[in-house]
């Protein structure tokens, strides 16, 4: 029996190959309030080769509002604009 905890679990399913999973893995993260998930959102925001996903992690760090991810998100935006 696995022995990691349900939030352990989602957040290691941010690797599963299918973009869409990933996508839905994010925002059950932010929904569920996972700060836990942070570096991994993080990477996945900078570095997912979908757009999808980087968005959905970017959706993700702002529902958690996690200081971490401050300066990421303040680069994103300024790169946006």
């Amino acid at each position: 029996m696995d022995a990691r905890s349900y939030q352990e679990k989602l957040v290691g399913a941010l690797t599963h190959p299918l973009a869409s999973t990933r996508a839905r893995i994010c925002w059950l993260l932010g929904e569920n309030e996972v700060k836990a998930a942070v570096p991994a959102l993080m990477k996945l925001a900078e570095s997912d080769p979908d757009m999808y996903v980087q968005k959905a992690a970017l959706e993700a760090l702002g529902s958690l509002k996690d200081r971490r991810a401050v300066p990421l998100l303040q680069r994103i935006q300024r790169g946006a604009n």
